[in-house]
């Protein structure tokens, strides 16, 4: 499970501000475990078109199309910070870390994980 410092300041930081730099939205699952460190659990959708989803203890992080889209918990600490409709290099939707995501504010719910 992941206890380290860096990681208990990221998610402190990203409960309370929503920004979850370093990380970026439209990084390759193996950008964010080179930041991160191997994930505590790895879940892939049955369905057909379904993100792949790395957690770190409670908060998930989600693929489509080998690019992150949503930073998600349902946990201890509920929050949905997703990317708007932009596109980075790789014509992937991503959001600059810098940049206010309007309508992050929201708390949403999430069945089946």
């Amino acid at each position: 499970m992941h206890d380290s410092e860096f990681f208990r300041g990221w998610r402190d930081r990203l409960t309370e501000t929503k920004d979850i730099a370093p990380l970026n939205f439209g990084m390759t699952q193996e950008e964010a475990i080179a930041i991160l460190g191997e994930p505590d659990a790895v879940s892939t959708m049955k369905s057909r078109g379904r993100p792949l989803i790395l957690k770190y203890q409670d908060i998930e992080l989600h693929f489509d199309r080998s690019a992150l889209f949503l930073v998600f918990s349902d946990g201890e600490t509920e929050l949905a910070v997703k990317a708007v409709p932009a596109q980075n290099d790789r014509g992937l939707p991503y959001l600059p870390p810098s940049s206010p995501c309007p309508g992050n504010d929201s708390v949403s719910s999430h069945a089946g994980t």
